[in-house]
């Protein structure tokens, strides 16, 4: 058990956490950047997933070891979240450029360094931050099709399909308010694409 002395140390850690949490929280909805954090961590996750069933794809038609699995998918997984990071910070920066210097016109004052300058930088570097990390979730479909292909090899393939199409489908319903006009044509493009594949894979599969 924790001595007292112990008890009020974890009780402080844990409130300074939750005071990160907070601010972090706070810069966010002070730059109105809650909604772009939704969109990013959706259409990382979206790359992620279709990156992972193109390897998953490609390694169950070849045969191939799970080894080589492992290595496409995490290099594939991390080029991804590469690209997103620097994409994320291009457009961000940008974007709030844009907006802080329309706002220093309508108040006729530099915002350098006050509480909204701060918050634009904060939620540029937490939805840079989402952006490169969510692809990474690829990484829980393939370890989905690893598990099924121990246990039932033929039907790992499409189980992880069929998983795959699913939680894309949830992402699209779940965000599809968050998202603007060309983000939901990209992603009813990439939904398409998946079902097609699903569609062509499970042809092959009960062909042979």
């Amino acid at each position: 058990m924790l001595s007292e002395s112990g008890q009020v140390r974890e009780e402080r850690k844990l409130y300074r956490m939750f005071n990160i949490f907070e601010k972090i929280r706070t810069y966010l909805r002070t730059a109105e950047a809650i909604p772009q954090l939704r969109r990013y961590i959706t259409l990382g996750m979206f790359d992620g997933i279709v990156v992972a069933l193109a390897a998953i794809i490609a390694v169950d038609l070849k045969n191939l070891s799970s080894s080589i699995l492992w290595t496409s998918g995490l290099s594939s997984l991390l080029g991804v979240a590469l690209a997103s990071a620097w994409n994320t910070v291009q457009a961000e920066l940008l974007e709030r450029a844009s907006e802080i210097k329309k706002i220093e016109r309508t108040i006729l004052r530099p915002l350098k360094g006050t509480m909204l300058e701060k918050a634009y930088k904060i939620s540029i570097m937490i939805c840079t931050i989402a952006h490169s990390l969510s692809p990474l979730t690829g990484l829980l479909l393939i370890l989905l099709y690893l598990a099924l292909r121990s246990v039932a090899p033929g039907t790992a393939l499409p189980l992880t399909m069929l998983s795959g199409s699913i939680v894309l489908g949830l992402l699209g319903l779940m965000y599809k308010n968050e998202l603007e006009k060309k983000d939901l044509v990209k992603l009813c493009m990439l939904m398409s694409s998946v079902t097609v594949g699903l569609v062509i894979v499970l042809a092959l599969v009960l062909g042979h």
